[in-house]
């Protein structure tokens, strides 16, 4: 009597960087090829901020002759949420419509930090059309960066917000 190579007929969850890498990984593991599999696209890859906040990538993936799959192919492949981008420039100018550039800075600075996950007491004052900003408190290091590379971009980015209106 000759058996049958067994192939694992169950939903696969896999993670990964990429949406291709997990796919790759949950049909090498089912030992199907990607026609003979229902794939469905839980959350996308995202390199986050800054290097912050990055997600990887997570599907699952069964066999589209398994029970579950059956149940599961009323499902349709879920496709990617794309975002609508922007208009360039006018997201800004919604978002930091004030006419002093020290409170343009100061909400934009406490914005990326609370996204950052920071808790840090931010102070802005305009002397002889410079606005200095001063930043307080725990894990300065992470906005700063590795050779002041986060900080540098930080202060670019805070230039182009005081700046959008002149």
């Amino acid at each position: 009597m000759s058996e049958f190579p067994k192939t694992n007929t169950g939903i696969i969850e896999k993670r990964a960087k990429s949406v291709d890498d997990a796919v790759a990984e949950a049909l090498a593991e089912l030992g199907i090829k990607k026609d003979d599999a229902v794939i469905e696209i839980v959350q996308e890859s995202s390199k986050g901020f800054l290097g912050l906040g990055a997600k990887e990538a997570i599907v699952k993936v069964s066999a589209k002759n398994s029970a579950e799959a059956v149940k599961a192919s009323s499902v349709k492949e879920a496709e990617p949420e794309v975002e609508e981008p922007a208009d360039t420039g006018k997201a800004v100018n919604r978002i930091y419509a004030s006419e002093s550039p020290v409170e343009n800075a100061k909400s934009f600075i406490t914005n990326i930090l609370t996204a950052m996950g920071l808790d840090v007491k931010v102070d802005a004052v305009l002397e002889d059309d410079i606005v200095k900003i001063n930043l307080e408190g725990e894990n300065m290091g992470i906005v700063i960066g590795k050779r002041g590379d986060t900080l540098d971009s930080l202060q670019y980015l805070t230039s182009l917000v005081v700046n959008q209106n002149s």
